[in-house]
């Protein structure tokens, strides 16, 4: 859960933010071939390994992952792509409006089921998952791009801020589907929404030389909110 970033639907806005248009294709190339990929892939496997630990089987893996509607959506995505196959504007707006809902229902479904218990050991481990996402993993990445590799340029800097991101709602719902502590991952989605208030605070670190050439901080964490806000 805290190993998958939140790099499209927080990421997108946030990258729109600083670097306008320009930043959005390498925001995709992040987001589709790297995060959601990951998920579809190495994520449902290892969901398989562990929901299914004595009866699992590479076809049993391989069926769980093409069935998966996100992947497969994915595959014909890129297939049209590669095909420079356009849908039809009435398809691709109603295709539009209804990708718009995911989010919404994905944090309504998992709000349904939640039941908070403030006293449970698995906040300890809701936290410690937050901080790794929020803090250890983005100083990890900043370190490595910019002192370590010494690399610059815009494309390194939305990949620092990329993993900067909030952790991604799907892989919740990916888990609880498997039936992986779902007492724990409705915890940690209930952080879900300060995460994201948090996220802002680790974006601006992750950014800040950025930031001192364009914004003081107050004023862009103004503009980011009132971007999600409208």
């Amino acid at each position: 859960m805290a190993g998958f970033g939140n790099t499209s639907f927080v990421g997108i806005h946030v990258i729109l933010a600083l670097y306008g248009k320009e930043g959005i294709e390498t925001v995709i190339m992040v987001d589709q071939p790297g995060s959601f990929v990951a998920l579809t892939t190495v994520g449902i496997l290892i969901a398989n390994i562990y929901a299914n630990k004595h009866q699992i089987s590479a076809r049993l893996v391989v069926g769980n992952i093409l069935k998966f509607p996100p992947f497969l959506a994915f595959v014909i995505g890129w297939a049209l792509n590669l095909c420079q196959l356009n849908i039809p504007e009435d398809i691709d707006a109603t295709l539009d409006m209804m990708g718009s809902l995911v989010v919404p229902l994905a944090l309504l479904s998992v709000g349904m089921q939640l039941k908070l218990d403030f006293k449970s050991l698995h906040w300890n481990y809701v936290w410690l998952g937050l901080g790794f996402k929020l803090l250890l993993f983005p100083a990890i990445i900043f370190t490595l791009c910019f002192i370590v590799f010494k690399e610059t340029g815009q494309i390194i800097e939305i990949t620092v801020i990329e993993s900067a991101m909030a952790s991604m709602i799907t892989a919740a719902i990916v888990a609880i589907e498997y039936g992986l502590k779902p007492r724990f991952l409705q915890s940690y989605v209930e952080c879900w929404n300060t995460s994201v208030i948090f996220n802002y605070w680790t974006v601006v670190l992750a950014n800040s030389d950025f930031l001192k050439k364009r914004f003081n901080r107050k004023a862009f964490l103004l503009e980011i909110f009132i971007r999600k806000l409208t």
